[in-house]
C-alpha cells in the first residue's frame, strides 16, 4: 500500500513520474524507479472523491495468468483509495499499431496465449468488459490492461467463455479488417460467414484470412502489407496510416 497524507503530497509525487495517458477513468504515470504504472482516478483528481475500496481492486489478483495485468498495490490518501499500481507493460496500444506491419505468425501465437487466459478467467467466473482501448501489443505478445469494469458473473462457464471471447474477437476484427480489408471479406463467402459468427475460433479465421490473401496474391503472406492488392481501394490512396475504432 502506497500512502500519502494529502492530495498536495500526491500531486507532488506524480510530478516526478512520466505521464503515459489519460482516459475516462483516470491518468496513468510510469515510475522509472520501481518499473510500475500508477493510475490515479479522475474522480479524486477533479473532485477529491473516490468510489472504490481496497477489496475491489484485489478481487482478481489470485487468478494468475500471462495476459491480464492485475493490480499489485493500491494508492491511498487519507483513508481513500484513489488509484492503483500495476506492472509496466512495454508495448503500444493496439489501436496505435499499423496492422499492415504485423507478423501474422507472431500475432497468432499471441492470440493463442490470450485465448488460453480468457478460458482461465472465465473458469474463475470473471466477465471482462471494455477491451476496445485496453489491449497492448509488443511484436509477439498481447496484454490486457484496465480491469476496473470487470465483475464476477452468474453465467455458466460455457456462456461466460463465449461472451468473453466475443469481446476479444471484436477488437481483433476491427484491428485486422476495418478500413483495410472490409471489401475483401465481403467478397469471400467463407470469410464473411466466419466473420459474422459470434463464437468463431479466431485462430481459424485468421488462418483462413491469410490463406485467402495468399491465394489472391500468388505467394504466402507473412505480413498483411504484402497483400497490397487486397486492400480497400480508398485505403490504397491514403497518404498515411490512420486508425480510430468506430
Amino acid at each position: 500500500m502506497v500512502k500519502f497524507n494529502n492530495k498536495f503530497e500526491l500531486l507532488n509525487f506524480i510530478k516526478s513520474l512520466y505521464f503515459l495517458d489519460k482516459g475516462t477513468q483516470g491518468e496513468c504515470y510510469y515510475n522509472l524507479i520501481d518499473n510500475k504504472v500508477y493510475k490515479i482516478f479522475s474522480s479524486y483528481l477533479e473532485d477529491g472523491i473516490s468510489y472504490f475500496d481496497i477489496d475491489f481492486y484485489f478481487k482478481f489478483s489470485n487468478v494468475k495468468n500471462k495476459t491480464f495485468i492485475w493490480m499489485t498495490d493500491v494508492i491511498m490518501v487519507d483513508n481513500l483509495c484513489v488509484g492503483y499500481i500495476t506492472d509496466y507493460v512495454n508495448g503500444m496500444m493496439l489501436n496505435q499499431v499499423n496492422p499492415l506491419t504485423i507478423n501474422i505468425d507472431l500475432f497468432l501465437r499471441s492470440i493463442k496465449d490470450v485465448n488460453s487466459d480468457i478460458e482461465l478467467v472465465s473458469k474463475n467466473g470473471i466477465q471482462i468488459e471494455d477491451l476496445m482501448y485496453n489491449l497492448m501489443y509488443s511484436s509477439d505478445k498481447i496484454n490486457i490492461i484496465d480491469f476496473v469494469n470487470y465483475y464476477y458473473s452468474n453465467l455458466s462457464y460455457e456462456e461466460l467463455l463465449i461472451k468473453n471471447l466475443e469481446r476479444f474477437n471484436m477488437v481483433i476484427y476491427y484491428f485486422l479488417i476495418d478500413t483495410y480489408f472490409d471489401d475483401f471479406i465481403r467478397n469471400d463467402i467463407n470469410l464473411l460467414k466466419m466473420y459474422k459468427e459470434k463464437d468463431i475460433n479466431l485462430e481459424k479465421f485468421i488462418n483462413l484470412f491469410r490463406l485467402k490473401l495468399s491465394e489472391y496474391m500468388g505467394y504466402k503472406i507473412n505480413v498483411l502489407g504484402q497483400a497490397y492488392l487486397c486492400i480497400n481501394k480508398l485505403s490504397k490512396n491514403s497518404p498515411k496510416y490512420i486508425r480510430e475504432y468506430k
